[in-house]
């Protein structure tokens, strides 16, 4: 799978969280016990305050739509849902009480009710910058490119400065393999703005398709940011594996393993490096190991293994692994072949 579809498959909730914070840059990197604990604490803590702001003025929309997006970051949708719908209930023309429950029912997954609730909020504002580019994202998950740039373009009449609108443009025109518009437009929404680690990050995937080691400079500049960004750190590490640094690769899926240590298709390139690039069969193979401890059912890493294996002088290994791939992928000629040459 190319990293455009990995992108791709995990885009419809990346880029809702994107566009839910606003002007937020998004950290992706773990956090301590210490700091999740933290985290949770002072998540209670605005929970807390929220709760007795309400029981003391309970007439006040805001403050139920306040607990709504609170609720909602915590994924506690059901109560984000209700509170949503109580501040409806004292003003129903609130655009942003309409838009949170659009953002609820599109992390629901209930695409059609959640477009209705951003048409709904841009009929009582119809320059609320918020919808329009969630109006843009659903279009452009369902593949209808000009409704979605439609869209975009109402962003920027509204303001030009808009560096989601960029964004999303650049998706777009990804997404319809325009290569220079996307590179235009992911350019520009860096310049709007220079902590929008996203914008870097895809301006790399797209130089590092067309093999310009100027993806370096920009996967850099999203570790300047956010050192631990996963998708950076294995986008790197991945273009050095693929221009043939198998070394520097080696030593950029570590960095990676050490932020994200069961990430098992790190693991799994490793193995292919020793194995393919360094002629190291006991290293392919521990790394194969730990991809398979991770995915039991990872049936290339078997597979591969098995080549190890077999490399390795260690043939009856090498038949377990292939076998072990015909049990997961039933009629894989890989296999029945390795298996036909060493029976």
């Amino acid at each position: 799978m190319t990293n455009k579809s990995v992108y791709r498959l995990l885009f419809s909730l990346g880029l809702f969280l994107v566009l839910v914070n606003l002007g937020c840059t998004v950290k992706h990197g773990p956090s301590s016990s210490e700091d999740a604990l933290q985290k949770d604490t002072v998540q209670i803590d605005k929970l807390s305050a929220l709760n007795e702001a309400i029981r003391s003025n309970p007439a006040d929309p805001g403050l139920y739509l306040a607990r709504a997006e609170e609720l909602r970051a915590r994924l506690e949708l059901k109560d984000a849902f209700e509170d949503a719908e109580r501040a409806l209930k004292l003003d129903s023309l609130l655009p942003e009480a309409h838009h949170e429950i659009g953002l609820l029912y599109y992390l629901d997954g209930q695409i059609g009710l959640a477009k209705f609730a951003f048409e709904k909020a841009l009929v009582l504002d119809d320059q609320y910058i918020p919808s329009m580019l969630q109006l843009a994202e659903i279009y452009l998950v369902l593949e209808n490119y000009d409704r979605a740039l439609n869209e975009v373009n109402r962003v920027l009449k509204v303001d030009e400065q808009t560096s989601q609108a960029y964004f999303l443009k650049g998706l777009i025109y990804r997404d319809q393999d325009n290569a220079e518009l996307a590179k235009s437009s992911f350019q520009t929404a860096t310049e709007l703005d220079p902590e929008g680690v996203e914008a870097f990050n895809l301006l790399g995937m797209q130089y590092a398709e067309e093999g310009d080691t100027l993806a370096m400079s920009y996967y850099n500049t999203v570790l300047d940011i956010d050192s631990t960004h996963k998708e950076a750190l294995y986008n790197r590490a991945y273009f050095l594996q693929e221009i043939g640094r198998a070394d520097d690769a080696i030593e950029a899926y570590d960095l990676l393993l050490r932020f994200y240590p069961n990430t098992a298709v790190a693991w799994y390139n490793k193995g292919y490096i020793y194995f393919g690039y360094l002629g190291d069969a006991e290293a392919s193979i521990s790394s194969f190991s730990k991809a398979i401890d991770l995915e039991p059912g990872y049936a290339q890493a078997y597979f591969n293994r098995g080549v190890a294996y077999e490399e390795n002088s260690e043939r009856a290994n090498a038949i377990r692994d292939y076998e072990k791939v015909l049990s997961l992928d039933p009629g894989s000629p890989q296999a029945l072949t390795a298996l036909n040459r060493l029976k």
